[in-house]
């Protein structure tokens, strides 16, 4: 007789091989795509130059000098690439003629890209097996990353944003065992991983000061919350953006973790203040997933719905993104002050011009963040099932469960609020919010599975009841 333990051990290997060469068939497969836009220039030069000339610069002179640049997470993994594989061939040209570099040559880091997505999987897959104790927890985890579409629809790009996902599940993963064991090589390993983790996502920067004031908080008013080595892991994790810090500021006399792109990101977002109830009506149908923008056109006149456009002259993106320059020009000129001068000048303003306006950004808060949270394949299941987490995680006492969920699920949902508080908050940046959606997921399915195996239990002992002869 079969019971539903013996199938449970027969079926989990088989349903993880399977989930795992369903995400190897289809996701290994790339497209021809134009590969030499966006961010990637700024992160190639970096490892260019850093295999070249020993300087982690993204300048483009023959003989480059120290620059504010991108995070230099990726273009240290690009750098290895450089160093051991056929990106190797790369050449500052190939930005000005692409056609210089074959596409062949960007395979190794779109493979690694793959390798990392699913190690990134297998991270989630341990941090839900651990925070419930139940294995096919884990299963769904690891399956929320290796099968999601969305997510993987980026995989033909070579970006930041899958050494970020995994070092953003490694960390959920370290994070849950930490406040499981509170040993002190648990508290050391999670926070050198959210110190990497800044290194490659500067936004992350931004949860190290409320963490500070909770632990600080939490020290003064309810120490039996508080995880031990909290302090440890909070120093752990600013060492290196502090370390990246000071190097800027002694090699290029700014202190700051990366160029304007703060201040570009500033300038987008002000911009959708100021719409109006009809843009913000278009903005929840336009940044719907798959059917969003044909509706929007059925819907809605020219005028609101062609501003959403990311190529629109005039629209959101462009005013958001090309003004920036041109205002910090303009204060260079009229002030004469040098360019970080000028460019700390220009992101008061729009700080200034955000607050200004403060009902025009609370409410295109929500549409913003509908706009990221399609990035999720899983979405109408993750996040109901994040929320209903969050809610249980916070009703637990101490010794209950409440903190080993509450330190694991904090980098994700952070990145779900913050982006689309700072940013337009495209998609993409919300890649690194997959583990907690990905956490509430297999939450759900935990706490739902004893419903489902009780009437499973139900209908095989009915099945095996000998049946009534009339």
């Amino acid at each position: 007789m079969v019971n539903l333990s013996s199938l449970r051990r027969f079926a989990l290997p088989l349903v993880v091989l399977a989930i795992l060469a369903a995400s190897l068939g289809v996701n290994a497969r790339l497209k021809d795509r134009p590969l030499l836009g966006g961010d990637l220039p700024d992160y190639l030069m970096q490892a260019w130059n850093l295999t070249q000339h020993g300087l982690l610069t993204q300048d483009t002179a023959a003989a480059p000098r120290a620059v504010l640049g991108r995070e230099p997470g990726y273009p240290l993994l690009l750098a290895a690439l450089m160093r051991t594989t056929a990106l190797g061939g790369f050449q500052p040209a190939c930005l000005a003629q692409p056609e210089l570099c074959p596409r062949a040559m960007f395979r190794p880091a779109l493979a690694a890209a793959i390798g990392m997505a699913l190690a990134a999987a297998a991270a989630l897959g341990w941090a839900a097996f651990r925070l419930t104790g139940w294995r096919w927890a884990g299963v769904v985890g690891f399956g929320y990353i290796a099968l999601n579409a969305q997510m993987w629809s980026w995989r033909h790009f070579p970006q930041s944003d899958y050494l970020g996902l995994l070092l953003a599940c490694g960390l959920a993963a370290l994070a849950a065992e930490w406040a499981l064991h509170q040993g002190r090589h648990w508290a050391v390993a999670t926070g050198l991983c959210l110190g990497g983790l800044i290194l490659v996502k500067a936004a992350f920067l931004g949860l190290l000061p409320p963490l500070l004031l909770a632990w600080a908080w939490l020290r003064w008013r309810r120490p039996l919350l508080l995880p031990r080595h909290a302090g440890l892991v909070l120093a752990l994790a600013a060492l290196p953006p502090a370390l990246w810090l000071w190097r800027n500021g002694v090699q290029t006399g700014s202190f700051a973790l990366t160029d304007a792109r703060s201040g570009i990101a500033l300038s987008t977002r002000e911009v959708f203040d100021h719409m109006g109830l009809g843009d913000w009506l278009c903005a929840w149908v336009f940044w719907t997933r798959g059917f969003g923008d044909d509706l929007a056109r059925v819907i809605f006149p020219a005028t609101v719905w062609q501003p959403f456009m990311i190529d629109a002259l005039g629209g959101y993106y462009d005013v958001g993104q090309h003004r920036y320059p041109g205002l910090v020009q303009a204060v260079m000129a009229a002030r004469g002050l040098p360019l970080d001068a000028a460019q700390a000048v220009v992101d008061r303003d729009m700080l200034g011009a955000i607050l200004a306006h403060p009902f025009g950004y609370l409410a295109s808060l929500a549409p913003l963040f509908w706009r990221g949270v399609w990035i999720d394949e899983f979405v109408l299941l993750g996040l109901p099932g994040l929320v209903l987490l969050g809610r249980w995680a916070w009703r637990k006492g101490p010794g209950q469960g409440r903190p080993p969920w509450l330190v694991a699920l904090l980098p994700g949902v952070f990145n779900l609020l913050f982006y689309p508080a700072v940013s337009l908050n495209i998609p993409r940046y919300q890649v690194t919010a997959l583990p907690a959606l990905g956490l509430g997921a297999a939450w759900a399915a935990w706490r739902l599975w004893p419903a489902v195996e009780a009437r499973l239990r139900t209908a095989i002992a009915l099945r095996r009841a000998p049946k009534l002869v009339a």
